[in-house]
């Protein structure tokens, strides 16, 4: 992009110049009254700590959440923001000869993006909690569900 010496305003590639009208014209075909938040049901492991003979014990089980399907934009821009930090970390992670116990950081980053919605309906849900009772393909899943469109969104 170049700026014009006379005014100081930005002049457009002709590719950015249809890439940006394209993008305006997008926005006139949504009725912003029609966009409604879904909301999805997940099957999750979660636990408790109950008293039984004066004695706690945990114990588990499943339970269907309803989450809404709804990232907000703070949301959306912590993870843009984080995306390009984690994806210089991946690459040191997958140079490494020997791992040992080290874990992807794609995948935490991933949970801590899908925690961030979930909170928006379960503002008591922990890291822990929703790492313990969900696999890797839940996750993945819902990362997708949340902020797959918005990502191909914001690459057009």
């Amino acid at each position: 992009m170049q700026t014009n010496e006379l005014n100081g305003d930005l002049l457009l590639t002709e590719g950015q110049a249809s890439q940006a009208q394209a993008f305006f014209e997008s926005l006139q075909t949504v009725n912003l009254d029609e966009v409604t938040t879904n909301t999805v049901k997940v099957a999750i492991r979660d636990s408790k700590v109950v008293t039984k003979g004066g004695r706690e014990t945990r114990v588990h089980s499943v339970r269907i959440a309803e989450i809404e399907n709804f990232v907000p934009m703070r949301v959306f821009n912590r993870m843009l923001a984080s995306r390009e930090r984690v994806m210089r970390e991946r690459k040191k992670y997958l140079m490494k000869e020997d791992k040992g116990d080290e874990m992807d950081p794609m995948i935490f980053w991933m949970l801590e993006q899908v925690l961030a919605v979930w909170q928006q309906t379960e503002e008591d849900m922990t890291r822990e909690r929703l790492e313990n009772g969900l696999d890797f393909t839940k996750i993945s899943k819902l990362f997708t569900l949340f902020f797959g469109q918005l990502l191909q969104m914001q690459q057009k």
